[in-house]
């Protein structure tokens, strides 16, 4: 059987992680949440760090192993921020999903990769 990796790097409930394991047998989920919120920290400005991650804290990750989460993924859930060099690290490229919030202008996927 095909199986499809699916990283989750958008905080969303352990509910939201079930239910997308849920879709497709062939869907595996990798949970990183918060794993790359040290990234957003250094590359987005303090306020939109201060509105969108506020002060929680993800577990640690070093570089070396996100950037094997987004070698081995084929499909992301993401959101905003996001990695801007996310282009340039992930190797497959072949969906990234935006989770927006409600009204919020949703980009077009090629303003983001």
């Amino acid at each position: 059987m095909l199986t499809r990796e699916v990283l989750v790097i958008v905080p969303v409930s352990d509910d939201a992680l079930r239910r997308i394991a849920a879709v497709d047998q062939c869907a595996h989920v990798v949970d990183a949440r918060g794993w790359f919120d040290v990234e957003l920290r250094e590359i987005w400005p303090p306020w939109t760090v201060q509105r969108y991650l506020g002060q929680r804290l993800g577990p640690s990750s070093s570089l070396q192993k996100r950037d094997q989460l987004l070698a081995s993924a084929e499909i992301i859930l993401g959101g905003f921020p996001f990695p801007l060099d996310l282009r340039a690290r992930w190797l497959w490229r072949p969906l990234f999903s935006m989770r927006c919030a409600p009204r919020s202008p949703r980009p077009r996927a090629a303003e983001i990769l």
